[in-house]
């Protein structure tokens, strides 16, 4: 009986597949006559290069830091060298090092870094040079136990350097967990916007996008048409990752929750979710085309036949979400009744700061004082507290914080009465009403980077928290350029804003 194909990991830039049979390429190109490479010594050096190419991603991506990325291939002939045990060993070694790896004793001298990726692929070359000129020719001419054993490990090393893989037993729920695991796999480090760099680096493109992210869309909309369990969310950004990746983080950032798609018609507006459904509506030709590749790739080079079943509600599934989305905008578009105090209230909120929209009880008050904090948060002060856009008020006599709501009616609700334990009040915001911290001079994008790095929640404003942390870890009170710079290499990763920017790219939420 014909061994099944079996999916085992997937490549950090998305464009091949681990199987118990051999690599697969994520293609759509009819013309490829070869389904599956065996790991054999004739396809070693198409590993080799798969090996290149991912690490290539993997520093990009910011996952290794430049020591590891410019030593790569250093490491690596040594590590065959070691495997290998050859007669020709120190021939092996002298020859790399002479015509390739010279070059890497001059790197940590160097400051100009502009050149680390001809080092990196210079080396590399040179390891597939020796490779194929050599090593390979050699363990050809001796078939030995020891050959056969350093082909197993040369496989299994670059397998698990370069991929992720799944970790689903055959059962009952192998496909859900398949299914799950590609999505994990496809939207990790760095979340959906992983997917948008790859589309970007050079000879890769759209190709990821269509074969994973069409799966994923067949099987979230078999899985609403079939009346089980699914995300509003996952769906979003499966069409979005096809469409427009480039707006993939914001929209399913805002579709959290979403429990169908008559509401996300109803909260639709101009920003994000509007380019979603323009997308939609404009590229709805394009994903019926992608449901049907996707399933094409799947069944002739995986031999899975399980998603072409799936497709069959796919294409009723577009055409109910489009249905659902316009019935909400419809439904949203209609103005209700108001009464003259409501319609006096609204006039009232246009003066009122964006963020205090959803706290009219404090910010239309008469006995309370509109006041900015030297990191330009907008609070009001009045009736014996500081009040807050997030729904907290300090005593600034007693130090204690409680929380408040506005009812319907437009009165202050209070809940509790806390203190916090580290003594700080509103993650600093009460001592920047009397100064004690200096404006950052970068940006917010870059202020997100910064908390991420030392562990921090994000957003992207400089508190007294990331204040305090900075001064811990060494760097200081002021976040200047150098400061941030010093921060992102330190983390091993690539800065945004900064003269060291070309390698690297901003998270898109």
């Amino acid at each position: 009986m014909k061994e099944k194909v079996i999916i085992e990991s997937i490549t950090y830039d998305l464009q091949y597949f681990f199987t118990n049979k051999g690599i697969v390429k994520i293609s759509l190109d009819d013309n490829e006559n070869t389904n599956i490479l065996e790991y054999s010594l004739d396809n070693f050096i198409l590993g080799l290069n798969i090996l290149k190419e991912n690490l290539q991603t993997k520093f990009d991506m910011g996952l290794i830091n430049e020591n590891e990325y410019v030593f790569s291939a250093r490491k690596y002939v040594y590590k065959t060298i070691d495997k290998i045990t050859s007669k020709h060993n120190i021939s092996f070694v002298n020859e790399w090092e002479t015509k390739f790896g010279k070059n890497l004793l001059f790197i940590n001298e160097n400051t100009d870094r502009t050149d680390l990726r001809k080092i990196f692929n210079t080396s590399w070359e040179g390891v597939k040079t020796l490779f194929k000129n050599k090593i390979v020719d050699t363990l050809l001419n001796e078939q030995s136990t020891k050959s056969r054993s350093w082909l197993q490990w040369g496989w299994d090393n670059i397998k698990s350097t370069i991929s992720k893989a799944f970790s689903c037993p055959k059962g009952g729920n192998y496909i859900d967990c398949f299914m799950e695991g590609l999505r994990t796999i496809a939207t990790s480090f760095l979340g959906v916007t992983v997917l948008t760099g790859v589309s970007f680096i050079p000879a890769i493109g759209q190709i990821p996008n269509v074969v994973i992210f069409g799966a994923l869309l067949i099987y979230d909309l078999y899985k609403m048409m079939a009346g089980k369990q699914y995300s509003v969310s996952d769906i979003v950004v499966d069409i979005v990752s096809l469409l427009a990746p480039a707006i993939a983080g914001r929209v399913g950032n805002l579709t959290k929750g979403l429990t169908s798609f008559y509401g996300l018609g109803k909260i639709a507006g101009s920003g994000a979710l509007g380019t979603f459904i323009q997308s939609l509506s404009k590229g709805l030709g394009n994903l019926a085309t992608i449901i049907g590749k996707t399933v094409g790739y799947f069944s002739s080079k995986l031999g899975i036949k399980w998603l072409g079943d799936m497709a069959k509600s796919a294409n009723q599934g577009l055409t109910k979400i489009t249905t659902d989305i316009a019935a909400g905008q419809k439904a949203a578009n209609v103005e209700p009744k108001k009464s003259e105090k409501a319609k006096s209230a609204e006039e009232l909120l246009k003066n009122v700061p964006e963020s205090w929209k959803k706290y009219p009880c404090v910010a239309l008050s008469k006995n309370v004082v509109q006041k900015k904090t030297s990191d330009g948060t907008i609070v009001y002060e009045g009736g014996g507290f500081v009040w807050f856009d997030n729904g907290k008020k300090i005593n600034p006599k007693t130090e204690e914080v409680s929380e408040y709501s506005c009812t319907p009616e437009g009165k202050v609700k209070s809940v509790e009465t806390k203190t916090f334990e580290d003594g700080s009040l509103m993650g600093g915001l009460m001592s920047s009403l009397v100064g004690g911290l200096k404006k950052p001079s970068i940006s917010p994008a870059q202020i997100e980077r910064v908390q991420s790095c030392l562990g921090l929640s994000i957003d992207g404003k400089f508190s007294k928290a990331l204040q305090e942390k900075m001064k811990t870890e060494g760097y200081g009170e002021e976040l200047t350029q150098p400061t941030y710079e010093k921060i992102m290499k330190d983390c091993g990763a690539a800065p945004i804003g900064g003269a060291q920017s070309s390698g690297g790219f901003a998270r898109d939420i």
